[in-house]
């Protein structure tokens, strides 16, 4: 016989974080197309949902899809045209934090990082997304913020200088 399965939703139990996006500039000007600055937020948001798992159980990014000559509403995840699809700096973010869901979390406030265990590679594997202040991806510069991948020596401890207003996933074999 299967082991059953109970859920149990009562009042505020669960949680759903709804339509969660940046919009505007510090200045409080609108944007037209995400920027690495409001990304970088909304992947340390992310990051709560990760830690509060137990509360937390579904989340959506809003909006999704933009059509360029037609917006209904600012940002979008995507922009795009019969031609051609823009891939915004929080896209690359959603589909890194996706991609890559981390075994544990390391606080850092140095730039060595003791690992938990001894990896059985002696390099690793970095993806990182970053840009300068006010970076967009729009239709005459889709590329502005885009990931890129690198390597690095890994070890018991690894040392690593994470760039500003940048995601880095470091991937280490065990």
């Amino acid at each position: 016989m299967a082991p059953s399965t109970l859920i149990s939703c009562r009042g505020t139990d669960f949680n759903f974080q709804g339509e969660y996006a940046t919009t505007t500039e510090n200045s409080g000007a609108a944007l037209t197309y995400p920027f690495i600055d409001g990304s970088i937020a909304e992947v340390a948001y992310m990051a709560g949902f990760d830690r509060n798992s137990d509360i937390v159980f579904a989340a959506s990014y809003a909006p999704l899809l933009n059509h360029v000559s037609s917006t209904q509403w600012t940002p979008d995840l995507i922009t795009f045209s019969p031609n051609t699809a823009i891939r915004s700096a929080s896209y690359h973010l959603q589909q890194l934090y996706s991609l890559y869901k981390g075994d544990f979390f390391l606080r850092s406030t140095t730039n060595t990082i003791p690992t938990p265990f001894t990896p059985s590679h002696t390099t690793g594997t970095g993806t990182i997304l970053n840009a300068p202040s006010g970076t967009q991806n729009t239709p005459t510069s889709p590329n502005a913020a885009v990931p890129s991948t690198s390597s690095f020596t890994a070890g018991k401890t690894i040392t690593y200088n994470a760039p500003g207003l940048s995601l880095s996933v470091l991937v280490v074999t065990e």
